[in-house]
């Protein structure tokens, strides 16, 4: 059995969706000699794979629950700076103040919110301990670790996505399959390059550009 991306089968369809029509296209998309395939993942990959989106759905979840809260504290006048730190303290200060600045009832909601937020605090830092021992459990998570700006996250979301390095070439198709790269709308000999691609997945495209901010490469 062999893979092929979605977005490299749905030019084939030359009609309406239906099995039929899939069946074709994959048979005529199957014959090009230039078509890529798309290696499946081993369990060990599906399992890391797993983690980081739980990972990545608790990271959402408190976003959103710290945006909420700014939101309602900022219709009472109280402006919290985009700081998860911040956030806590100020909860905590409204929790425990007894000069009755808010009505009883808002303090009960925050007070809740609070028990959210640290609930969410501890399953995020428990699943950040699983990717830390999947790091340190892993030999081609620990050569990756070596590059500067890469941290346990990126190296086991990379592994996760991709087994076998074989499959490119060279460093300039790694970063092309990342969207990494300026997309192309190059017509009668003239280049026209545009923003970057962003054709591969979001989550694992912004590991390496978030890994370039935090090494100090940015703008220099």
């Amino acid at each position: 059995m062999r893979l092929i991306s979605p977005q490299f089968v749905k030019p084939y369809v030359k009609s309406n969706k239906n099995d039929r029509n899939d069946a074709e296209a994959i048979c005529e998309a199957v014959g090009w000699l230039s078509m890529r395939f798309v290696p499946p993942k081993s369990a060990e990959q599906l399992e890391i794979q797993a983690v980081h989106r739980i990972h990545q759905r608790v990271v959402a979840n408190r976003t959103r629950l710290v945006n909420q809260v700014r939101g309602l504290l900022g219709e009472h006048g109280v402006v919290v700076a985009r700081d998860i730190t911040r956030i806590r303290h100020t909860l905590c200060e409204i929790a425990n103040d007894p000069s009755g600045n808010f009505g009883e009832l808002f303090v009960e909601i925050l007070r809740d919110m609070r028990e959210e937020l640290t609930e969410l605090d501890t399953r995020l830092a428990g699943y950040n301990r699983r990717i830390k021992n999947l790091f340190r459990s892993n030999e081609m998570c620990q050569r990756i670790g070596q590059i500067e700006g890469i941290g346990p996250i990126t190296a086991t979301a990379l592994v996760a996505a991709i087994d076998d390095r074989s499959c490119f070439k060279n460093g300039r198709q790694f970063t092309a399959w990342l969207g990494l790269v300026p997309e192309q709308r190059s017509s009668g000999g003239k280049a026209r390059l545009s923003g970057i691609s962003k054709r591969s997945d979001r989550y694992l495209r912004t590991m390496p550009i978030h890994g370039v901010n935090r090494a100090g490469f940015a703008g220099g």
